[in-house]
């Protein structure tokens, strides 16, 4: 498990060009867990182990912090909050368009249930990921902007939420999406 892990992270690091990540500085990663964080020379890596498919995203930053040790696992890297969680595929209902767009509509349908006068619109902050992917934006009344990115990862599709409420915290949002969809990658464990 280790040695793929390490095939993992060194296949990572040879895509993230713009993270410009040294493999002889990465971190060793653990391979049992669904989720781990791990310091790099540039950022912060996040991957785990979702059933059998290794999964991992770099975001470029020098601040990381832990905001609280629950699940789903909620950090901020240079101010820029990010949540990931994973769906089991079996809570989805699965009809044409597939399991990323049956876990959007899922997602959107709770959202409209618990936040009154919530609206979803597109986003393309996702633009430059290598693998499929779907993305959109949650408005609330009060201003504040969720934009979602997810992926499918083996039985699961593993969901990435970024939160901002004026053009400021918009462009770190931006950045950092744009870095975690250049680099996000999975790979069955052997």
């Amino acid at each position: 498990m280790k040695r793929t892990a390490a095939l993992l992270l060194l296949a990572l690091a040879s895509s993230l060009a713009t993270a410009q990540l040294d493999p002889k500085n990465l971190p060793d990663f653990p391979s049992e867990q669904w989720f781990s964080l791990a310091r790099t020379s540039t950022g912060y890596l996040a991957g785990g182990n979702l059933a059998g498919t290794l999964w991992a995203f770099h975001v470029r930053g020098d601040e990381l912090k832990k905001l609280g040790e629950g699940d789903p696992p909620t950090f901020a890297i240079n101010g820029v909050l990010l949540q990931v969680k994973a769906v089991s595929r079996t809570v989805l209902e699965t009809g044409r368009g597939g399991i990323l767009q049956a876990h959007k509509k899922y997602e959107q349908g709770h959202q409209a249930q618990t936040s009154k006068g919530v609206a979803f619109g597109d986003h393309d902050l996702c633009r430059n990921a290598a693998v499929p992917h779907q993305q959109w934006i949650a408005r609330a009344p009060s201003g504040l902007t969720q934009a979602f990115v997810t992926f499918e990862v083996g039985d699961y599709v593993l969901m990435v939420v970024s939160a901002y409420e004026d053009e400021k915290r918009r462009q770190a949002v931006v950045r950092a999406v744009d870095d975690l969809c250049r680099s996000f990658k999975r790979e069955k464990a052997s």
